[in-house]
């Protein structure tokens, strides 16, 4: 129930909002980018399942949410940036 409200949260208060300029993260280039989706295809193989973490938008900039994981326990994954 927790995972639930705090999404529910997330989206209500513009967390997610690109019109909100502290709702998402630029990523430097595109190797960032890459590194950010290896990382959540990392999680889903370690069992994981990603809630949040899309990227937003197109082109040259690489805009994404941040990523929230749910993991079944401790993983490697978690253990890098």
């Amino acid at each position: 129930k927790y995972i639930e409200q705090f999404m529910q949260a997330s989206y209500k208060d513009g967390a997610f909002d690109p019109a909100n300029e502290y709702g998402y993260v630029a990523l430097i280039d595109e190797d960032a980018f890459n590194r950010f989706e290896d990382a959540k295809k990392q999680a889903v193989a370690e069992g994981g399942k990603i809630l949040f973490g899309a990227r937003l938008g197109s082109g040259k900039s690489f805009y994404v949410e941040p990523a929230v994981a749910i993991m079944p326990k401790h993983t490697a994954v978690m253990h890098k940036e």
